[in-house]
């Protein structure tokens, strides 16, 4: 690209002046380019951070299964446009994360706002945007996340045009330009919970984590946390194996393991569970990372339960995130005198929803699962396919909610407003995205709840089944059988298991039925 005024260093000749016509071509030449291979695992001394982590933890480079397909192999044509236009946009100095899912939301994709800045900048902040995007300065560290990220193997590359991207992140001012993920993607389908609290765990708050966790998992609620040591590894380790599973949201990037002591705990949900990181592959544990990470955790999930947390603790900043995205923060208060517990004890005197059983949870979400059932059932919910990819006119910024009584909340967090806005790019300058990078709670008064964001009804062949039709199925079922599992009742029943679930979560704040220890359910 050539600035006047500026000295354009060289650029390979595949890249030259008929770049725009030749996308195809380069396309086709990337991703027919050998895999390097698989990198030994190495092992970094953690540099010490203000997180709290101790000196003596590690961070694991995850060693690359070249038996699995790489992010290159799963990225046709148009989808490596807009991955680069995506770097584009992170790694555009003066574009934040706000400024990038404001354009994002207007123009629909992240290629289609590089072209419209290019062409058409309208505002000052979107003339400054062109300037330094004309500049070319962003395609350095660009190229080397492009670089380290094709080559992953068992990763899925997320981006915002992608039906898998999360809805609820949508509704963000903040929402990640692209996530990259390890493990079952349709967890990101399941109304999820936050579950998070203090690495420096007691046994009582590690055992109540995995208590509340698992009786939520098995009601069909998906378990979100950060996978750090103390209550997130409690939550993740016991959610796992039950219906509602279980999603780690790391402060790393996607192939990078910390602490080393969770390599285990990371090995099983790839496997198991999901793995989600907004941060480019090989990035260390930097202590900024971790705050900004819990803004995920929190606008993932329905409402954020804090297990064990003091005034200082990392956890409180996710309750506040939880209450600028709407979200419910819910607390188990500790015993009397517990200074581990001090910050949930706080969180409950400004109004945080006190739990005493995961059912005190169940009971509070009962309208938002009833909802998501009823349009689940009549073909409204926003699922992963094409109808789930907002257009600019569609997708609605979050609407902050007020904060809890005494304020939890800086003022000016609001969603930010449009980036493009008048100054025009020099004519005959080469655009700025390149199809392949150059060579070298309650409810308070006025905090309404997150209403699931709706498209067009699916034709359906058949009427949606009633609500209470389904729950009068499954309660006679359990009479007349006994206890049984939700895969058992799915397949006799032939419910899709969305439904019995919501349905068993409701029968089970009724009182008519009860979970048993084995995860089955049992009529009362």
């Amino acid at each position: 690209m050539i600035v006047p005024g500026r000295t354009a260093e060289p650029e390979p000749a595949q890249d030259r002046p008929d770049r725009r016509d030749r996308q195809q071509a380069v396309f086709s030449q990337s991703a027919a380019r050998p895999v390097p291979a698989a990198r030994k695992s190495r092992i970094h001394p953690e540099r010490k951070t203000s997180c709290g982590a101790a000196s003596s933890s590690t961070q694991i480079h995850v060693m690359s299964t070249p038996l699995q397909s790489s992010i290159s192999q799963s990225l046709d044509a148009g989808r490596r446009t807009e991955f680069w236009a995506s770097l584009a946009l992170r790694h555009c100095r003066g574009v934040g994360t706000r400024t990038a899912c404001s354009l994002l939301r207007e123009f629909g994709s992240a290629y289609a706002a590089l072209q419209a800045l290019q062409h058409s900048p309208r505002g000052a902040l979107a003339a400054r945007v062109a300037e330094t995007l004309g500049r070319g300065d962003w395609r350095i560290t660009a190229r080397q996340e492009w670089e380290a990220a094709l080559p992953l193997h068992g990763v899925r590359l997320i981006l915002w045009t992608d039906s898998e991207y999360p809805p609820l992140l949508r509704e963000l001012p903040d929402a990640p330009v692209l996530l990259y993920a390890r493990g079952d993607l349709s967890l990101l389908r399941t109304p999820a919970v936050g579950v998070v609290g203090t690495r420096r765990s007691s046994e009582r708050g590690r055992r109540d984590a995995a208590t509340l966790s698992g009786n939520l998992a098995a009601a069909g609620i998906a378990i979100i946390s950060g996978m750090a040591r103390g209550i997130d590894r409690a939550a993740h380790k016991a959610a796992m194996p039950l219906p509602g599973g279980t999603i780690a949201v790391l402060g790393t990037g996607i192939d990078v393991i910390y602490p080393a002591s969770n390599a285990d705990l990371y090995a099983e949900l790839c496997d198991r569970g999901l793995v989600l990181s907004e941060y480019a592959p090989g990035t260390r544990p930097e202590a900024f990372n971790f705050p900004t990470r819990n803004r995920l955790i929190s606008g993932l999930s329905l409402g954020v339960l804090i297990v064990e947390a003091t005034l200082r603790s990392g956890s409180l900043i996710t309750a506040r995130y939880a209450l600028e995205q709407n979200r419910t923060v819910y607390a188990v208060g500790g015993n009397v005198g517990d200074t581990g517990s001090n910050g949930c004890q706080e969180l409950i005197r400004q109004g945080a929803v006190p739990v005493f059983s995961h059912l005190d949870i169940l009971r509070d979400l009962q309208p938002l699962l009833s909802a998501r059932q009823k349009q689940e059932a009549a073909g409204t919910l926003l699922q992963p396919g094409p109808s789930a990819v907002q257009s600019p006119a569609t997708a609605r910024p979050a609407q902050p909610g007020t904060p809890l009584q005494t304020g939890c909340r800086p003022a000016g967090h609001g969603p930010l407003s449009s980036a493009t806005g008048g100054a025009s790019v020099q004519s005959g300058s080469t655009p700025f995205c390149q199809p392949a990078p150059p060579a070298a709670g309650r409810n308070k008064p006025g905090r309404s709840r997150p209403e699931p964001a709706q498209t067009s009804p699916a034709p359906d062949s058949s009427p949606p089944e009633d609500d209470e039709q389904a729950a009068v199925r499954i309660l006679t079922d359990l009479v007349r059988h006994g206890p049984l599992g939700v895969d058992a009742l799915c397949e006799r029943l032939q419910l899709p298991p969305s439904v019995v679930s919501t349905e068993l979560v409701l029968l089970e704040v009724r009182g008519h039925i009860r979970l048993d220890p084995d995860g089955r359910y049992a009529a009362v």
